[in-house]
């Protein structure tokens, strides 16, 4: 046997082994748009998925060696994150030209440069028919969204604008400024969980903390609000939730006014400093500079949350809540309360009073009503700040939503259409998760600026499957090194050892005593 013949063929099997997985992850990765917000399409599905659809397409016609169709890819990216909350509506689609089968499709579709954007309209027959997107309205985008919006505005008049940001999974750190391009995207307006978590830590540590005595009256106004965060806060870490829970139980038990002391020892005992140390971060609401956004950004943010998750709650008729009445307006009075004993910004505090003594009489309206009228002192409180210098002059003070955001929040005339407002806000604060960031590509460093990367998370598990593939080959290859070992000793030198004993005679038997010596 030619132990020489085996470790080749071990060893080849090894590799066949390993390049047949690279080759599959290659043949994958050969599409600019990997499975996500944009959808691949080729000869099979392309006809299949358009005609007669009941919804819209956006189609990309492009080539994958073409270095302007791979300059492109952010940008589209970033307008099929903005547009997967409208995915009823509307399809972000991308078809590659550069393959073989897919030749006769942009063939046909009279594409003759590269990238080329059609819009087709729902219910269509003749994919041929689909509208030719100008070059000026495609490179932006900002262009993009608002000319699909105006092309699904008349087909789906019940639509309303719900961007969302995608959440891809990542462990450990990343650069700024990914981050800045994933989360501060301002064609969304999606929420992280994080910013939540942030706000509810800074009050309870600096501003509920920085008290040296909480009075009576405050104290009962801390137990309320507490009930309410209690209630609504989102359900985005078990930690976090069961911390809230036991802070509000051991405050809601006290009687009188309580010290610094006796709060701090309540709050380190709830373990919510513990579980929200890695999870408060500054995300959507992160200012270009340290000085701009932050906490007050967060507690808007959190109030929100909390009162449309509370007219959500008793429009579903919750189990958790007592009554379906007044709860949004009771959740809205104990923010009042929390922001005239606790908030530290004495400025804001005031304006904030001045526009509260209208809370009262929103006791017996509907739940959503209270929700709306939040949504409107925050607009009004960003219109007396803008402009001014503490406004973030790359975050300026819109009256929310924008246009681009929610286009029917709006009438012709302007005016406000506040039953979609209230839809928009709601599509917006009831499902608020947390925010994981997704895993740099050493390997290809350009898509580090994807805004909401979505295929990452199959890349991951791409990755995790060639990590996987990998080791199965250096398992291979060990096992076959022992074999081949164990095969040469067995073979090579056990028969060395056998021909080596034949040509040696056998000794023959004497009376020698070989312990003396010869002399």
């Amino acid at each position: 046997m030619n132990y020489h013949f085996l470790t080749l063929v071990a060893f080849s099997l090894c590799l066949l082994y390993h390049f047949d997985s690279v080759s599959a992850t290659e043949s994958d990765t050969m599409n600019l748009y990997p499975d996500g917000p944009v959808l691949n399409l080729n000869r099979s599905n392309f006809h299949l998925e358009l005609r007669k659809s009941e919804r819209s397409w956006l189609i990309l016609f492009y080539l994958s060696w073409c270095g302007h169709c791979i300059q492109y890819v952010p940008l589209y990216q970033s307008v099929g994150n903005t547009l997967r909350g409208w995915a009823n509506y509307v399809r972000v689609s991308a078809i590659n030209c550069a393959q073989d089968m897919n030749q006769d499709i942009c063939r046909n579709h009279n594409v003759t440069g590269y990238p080329t954007l059609m819009f087709l309209p729902s219910h269509t027959k003749d994919t041929t028919s689909a509208s030719l997107i100008d070059n000026e309205i495609a490179s932006s985008n900002e262009t993009l969204l608002k000319y699909v919006i105006s092309r699904i505005k008349d087909a789906h008049p019940e639509a309303i604008s719900r961007p969302y940001t995608p959440i891809p999974e990542r462990d450990g750190d990343i650069t700024t400024q990914f981050i800045d391009t994933l989360i501060t995207d301002k064609n969304t307006s999606t929420l992280f969980y994080e910013d939540l978590v942030y706000a509810l830590r800074y009050s309870m540590v600096k501003e509920i903390g920085g008290q040296l005595v909480i009075s009576e009256e405050a104290r009962h106004t801390l137990s309320k609000y507490l009930y309410t965060i209690y209630m609504f806060f989102p359900e985005g870490n078990q930690k976090i939730s069961e911390g809230i829970q036991q802070l509000y139980l051991s405050i809601a038990k006290l009687n009188g006014s309580i010290s610094h002391s006796l709060w701090s020892d309540h709050l380190q005992a709830s373990g919510l400093l513990i579980a929200t140390e890695s999870h408060a971060k500054l995300l959507r609401c992160r200012g270009s500079q340290a000085k701009y956004r932050g906490f007050p950004c967060t507690l808007w943010t959190l109030f929100h949350t909390l009162t449309v998750n509370a007219a959500s709650a008793a429009a579903r008729k919750d189990e958790k809540i007592r009554k379906t009445e007044d709860v949004c307006y009771e959740a809205l009075e104990s923010i009042r309360g929390y922001v005239a004993h606790f908030f530290t910004c004495a400025d804001c505090r005031i304006n904030f009073a001045q526009m509260a003594v209208e809370i009262p009489k929103l006791k017996g309206k509907s739940n959503s009503d209270c929700a709306l009228w939040l949504w409107d002192a925050h607009n009004r409180a960003n219109k007396r700040l803008a402009g001014k210098t503490s406004e973030d002059s790359v975050y300026p003070k819109i009256q929310f939503p924008s246009e681009e955001l929610c286009p029917l929040c709006r009438n012709p005339r302007g005016m406000w259409n506040e039953e979609t407002v209230y839809d928009f806000l709601h599509s917006l604060y009831a499902d608020v998760r947390p925010f994981n960031f997704p895993k740099l590509l050493s390997q290809a460093p350009e898509w580090k600026r994807l805004p909401g990367v979505d295929s990452l998370r199959d890349w991951e598990t791409k990755t995790a499957i060639g990590r996987a593939e990998m080791s199965m080959c250096y398992l291979l290859y060990i096992t076959s090194a022992v074999v081949i070992a164990g095969l040469f000793y067995f073979v090579v030198i056990k028969r060395r050892l056998r021909l080596r004993s034949r040509k040696c005679p056998p000794r023959a038997e004497s009376n020698l005593d070989y312990n003396k010596p010869i002399y």
